[in-house]
């Protein structure tokens, strides 16, 4: 399936090398996927996308107003209620871990509380393991003779 939906893709842009500009088209080519428009101008779906990677555009050209981020990732994410759910629109009902948008802090929704920011989200973690490492270095330091 995967490869007649990129294969009618190329066919239809063969002059595209973004596929981004065309998600539409593609995820329409798959009955089990449901493209959604936002006034925010996203393109948005509903089932599940496989790819061999996904890669987020993390350039410093493409970035302003770059500054360390002072707050306490550990506080943020210390408050976050880790669920289990399923999906209304999986068949199979596999079950998932994570998150609530509309219960997290807006810094990990966005404004609409709809959807989570990934990207935003694993920079807290990986700034929550930064955190814990200092703590533990300096705890090593303290029982050190």
């Amino acid at each position: 399936m995967a490869t007649r939906i990129y294969n009618d893709w190329q066919a239809a842009y063969p002059d595209e090398t973004k596929c981004a500009t065309n998600v539409e088209y593609v995820l329409k080519a798959c009955d089990k996927y449901v493209v959604n428009k936002y006034d925010a101008g996203g393109d948005t779906m509903a089932g599940p996308l496989t790819a061999p990677s996904f890669n987020a555009t993390s350039t410093k050209e493409a970035k302003q107003n770059i500054k360390p981020f002072e707050d306490s990732a550990l506080d943020i994410i210390k408050d976050l209620n880790i669920v289990s759910y399923n999906f209304k629109t999986d068949d199979k009902g596999e079950p998932q871990i994570g998150f609530i948008a509309e219960d997290t802090d807006p810094l990990l929704s966005g404004k609409d509380q709809k959807s989570m920011k990934i990207n935003t989200t694993i920079g807290l973690l990986l700034k929550s393991i930064q955190e814990l490492t200092a703590e533990i270095e300096q705890l090593k330091k303290q029982t050190k003779p």
